[in-house]
């Protein structure tokens, strides 16, 4: 009879263990089946991207736009036809934003890494300036072939398939993380990212720089911290992208994100 309070003690203990158990598994279930990701890792690992000190490096980072929505309304919209605005650095592609049909790069070699060529010169000059400053610039990634994007996809889609329910949930998680072939900014060959796509790079002397100095020189944060729910991606402090001076000097003045800019460029040519 001196044993049964821990008889009961003890299945008393298995049948919480057993309970909280069962809670946790069928919370996991009901996550994954509502579609909410689990992240493989913190970001797409790069491929053998170096830390150089001064040069530019020419690897090619693996790491693309993060887009936050999971239902992607793919309209096949163009700068020309969205926002009646026909400057060609001012392609707006994204998650509702197919690169347009008539887009086409003008790919050229700098720097060790494809890019488009309306972006040389001014890179050069800011790359340059930079140095100057004592801040060491580099390029992780820039053009992106739709072969790569689409190598990247499914790679992303292979590692969330070993957490999701199923193929439809895992290229759901990809999404965010890596866009599909043609709705990257990367194809445009205007978008860099800068000194090795790492999350903390908005905490560096780079950085700061970038911050007062880019707009110089025709480049904007593309995807700000404040503006995620407009641009559908998330924070990369990272991207940047070539819009030309003009553009670059009233985005920075007004802090507006390329979205909004295009848009108060159009109602400004209709009021006209």
């Amino acid at each position: 009879m001196g044993n049964h309070p821990f008889r009961a003690f003890f299945s008393g203990f298995a049948a919480a263990v057993l309970t909280v158990a069962l809670i946790v598994l069928c919370t996991w279930i009901f996550l994954t089946a509502s579609g909410w990701c689990f992240p493989i890792r913190e970001t797409a690992g790069e491929a053998g991207a170096a830390n150089p000190s001064s040069e530019p490096s020419s690897s090619i980072s693996l790491l693309t736009s993060k887009t936050s929505n999971t239902n992607i309304n793919r309209e096949e919209t163009s700068v020309s036809s969205a926002f009646g605005i026909n400057e060609r650095n001012l392609v707006l592609v994204g998650p509702s934003n197919k690169l347009p049909d008539w887009y086409k790069p003008k790919l050229i070699s700098a720097f060790g890494i494809q890019m488009d060529s309306d972006v040389v010169e001014p890179y050069t000059k800011m790359h340059a300036a930079a140095a100057k400053d004592g801040i060491s610039l580099w390029i992780s990634s820039a053009y992106r072939s739709d072969e790569l994007q689409e190598k990247l996809f499914r790679q992303e889609v292979r590692q969330f398939s070993k957490s999701s329910a199923d193929s439809s949930a895992a290229e759901a998680c990809a999404e965010k993380a890596v866009a599909r072939p043609g709705y990257s900014e990367h194809a445009t060959g205007l978008a860099l990212d800068l000194n090795g796509v790492k999350s903390d790079f908005d905490q560096t002397a780079a950085f700061r720089w970038l911050d007062r100095h880019a707009a110089e020189y025709g480049f904007i944060l593309r995807y700000p911290k404040s503006k995620q729910a407009i641009t559908k991606i998330e924070y990369e402090p990272w991207h940047y992208r070539f819009v030309g001076q003009k553009n670059a000097a009233t985005i920075k003045k007004s802090d507006l994100c390329l979205e909004e800019y295009l848009t108060v460029r159009q109602k400004g040519s209709s009021s006209d």
